[in-house]
């Protein structure tokens, strides 16, 4: 449902990772509605191994939100399902600073 792009919070000069609803859902109203209530309530979630969500928003009629920044392999590199890597968090984004860090089908 949603796009993971590595971006740059200029008013506090950090990465984050930056989640954009996809284009091809983004006109189904029921779709818009789920993904802000997924960055809600991963807002409302505090855990060592779950990213901080800093910011959620609509850019040309296109919601987002933005979320902490963790280096490290995407998810979809991981060995398998259930392997930890070295890391003690997730990682929300591949390191690389152009282009879909990952994409998620949630």
């Amino acid at each position: 449902m949603g796009t993971v792009y590595l971006a740059h919070d200029t008013a506090l000069d950090r990465p984050v990772a930056l989640k954009v609803l996809r284009p091809e859902v983004g006109d189904d109203p029921a779709l818009a509605d789920r993904f802000v209530r997924e960055a809600r309530a991963a807002a409302r979630v505090s855990h060592p191994n779950l990213t901080h969500v800093y910011f959620v928003g609509t850019e040309g009629g296109r919601p987002f939100f933005a979320m902490e920044y963790c280096p490290g392999a995407t998810l979809g590199a991981s060995p398998s399902p259930g392997v930890s890597t070295s890391s003690s968090r997730r990682p929300a984004a591949s390191p690389r600073p152009t282009g879909p860090a990952s994409s998620t089908g949630t």
